[in-house]
């Protein structure tokens, strides 16, 4: 899974490293329905690989055919996997228009009662931060155990940081037989760059920055809180959520937005780490209106960019 690099490798390059591992070869269809949405895997010819759209599905154990006879009763039976723990690890590789744009490799330790997993997801896609590490338990609806632990780290390749060879360190010893591991244990340097690691969540990018910087100063105060939202750019002033899914990430200040006065806007040029906590590293822009919806004043904490009156 090293050798695939997102952005660069072709899908014809991507096809020879799946082919020892028997991959799965399929597109996700995403189908929204009156009641809510539905999504289909769909498999494709391998050919789609190479000038179109494809995932490859595999794991490091596909060529040993005679796990598939053992491996019913360890997901279904507790008591054999609280004796036999067993673990496993697979990866994706999505391919779009013949170019890899997205890489994730996942372990997952099979306990009595919990799945623990580490993910990385190495992505291209712009809307998503450069480096960001998560912890979170997921909820299971079906196989072992009702919940899973799970540490996941997502990247983009441009990302400066520079442990990013720490987010493919599994710990392979995990996939032995009888051996137990926490998602921190999969992937410990994850963990140590999550609780003592410097990076922010969100960077804003140069030329984002810089036409940004460029419209804010252009602002005069008394301006409409829709000529501040057309020209600084917002969609939907109604999220009360940290973070969305548009450039730059943006949001109200959760207290006071849309139901007090002043009303204010904050936008992020940096934010240390996904938290909902303001932090002294933060550097954010915020413009707070009157009652008439009017400008009244902007503070900021950004180089270039002035605090007014």
């Amino acid at each position: 899974m090293r050798t695939v690099n997102v952005g660069t490798t072709t899908g014809n390059e991507a096809l020879k490293v799946a082919q020892p591992f028997d991959a799965q070869v399929y597109i996700l269809r995403h189908t929204e329905l009156p009641s809510g949405f539905s999504d289909q895997l769909l498999d494709v010819q391998p050919a789609d690989c190479v000038s179109g759209n494809c995932t490859l599905s595999f794991d490091a154990d596909a060529h040993l055919h005679w796990l598939s006879g053992i491996a019913y009763p360890f997901w279904t039976w507790p008591v054999l996997r609280k004796w036999v723990p067993i673990s496993g690890i697979y990866g994706n590789v999505t391919v779009e228009h013949g170019i890899v744009s997205e890489l994730l490799v996942a372990l997952e330790s099979i306990q009595e009662k919990e799945v623990h997993r580490a993910r990385t997801v190495i992505t291209s896609k712009p809307s998503l931060p450069m480096w960001s590490i998560e912890r979170y338990t997921a909820v299971n609806t079906g196989g072992p155990g009702r919940t899973t632990p799970t540490l996941l780290t997502t990247f983009n390749p441009r990302s400066p940081h520079a442990g990013q060879d720490a987010a493919l360190d599994f710990n392979l010893n995990c996939l032995r037989i009888g051996r137990h591991c926490s998602p921190c244990e999969i992937l410990p340097r994850i963990c140590e760059d999550d609780e003592h690691g410097e990076w922010f969540y969100f960077e804003m990018p140069d030329d984002l920055l810089k036409n940004f910087r460029t419209t804010v100063n252009r602002l005069p105060l008394g301006s409409s809180l829709d000529l501040v939202v057309n020209r600084v750019g917002w969609d939907g002033l109604t999220s009360r959520e940290l973070f969305d899914d548009r450039f730059p990430y943006r949001f109200p200040d959760g207290t006071m937005f849309g139901d007090s006065d002043p009303r204010r806007l904050i936008y992020y040029v940096k934010k240390w780490r996904k938290q909902r906590e303001r932090n002294p590293r933060d550097q954010t822009v915020t413009f707070v209106f009157d009652k008439q919806d009017r400008l009244a004043r902007i503070t900021s904490q950004v180089d270039g960019v002035g605090t007014r009156p």
